[in-house]
């Protein structure tokens, strides 16, 4: 992944990509490529998510925090929309 930001991805971010059917997944990796170029290309949440930002690739959404200070996509969850927000 190239770009002015650098993508991190959380433990739980590999896992979910890995759990994706390849199409959706080679699908997702374009979209954190593309983050690595503009990272604000997702649109930021509000309430009790205030702080994260969520891109949305077909039915899947993509979680992720700025830090701009160090330059970097941290993806926080990959997961179908209907599952993404769901707390734990």
């Amino acid at each position: 992944m190239t770009g002015s930001y650098r993508v991190i991805l959380s433990n739980r971010a590999a896992r979910d990509l890995r759990s994706l059917p390849s199409t959706d997944g080679r699908a997702i990796l374009a979209a954190l490529d593309a983050l690595a170029d503009d990272p604000r290309a997702g649109k930021p949440l509000v309430g009790e998510l205030a702080g994260v930002w969520s891109l949305r690739r077909g039915d899947f959404r993509i979680l992720y925090r700025l830090d701009d200070d160090a330059t970097r996509v941290e993806i926080a969850r990959i997961a179908h929309r209907r599952d993404v927000y769901r707390r734990r």
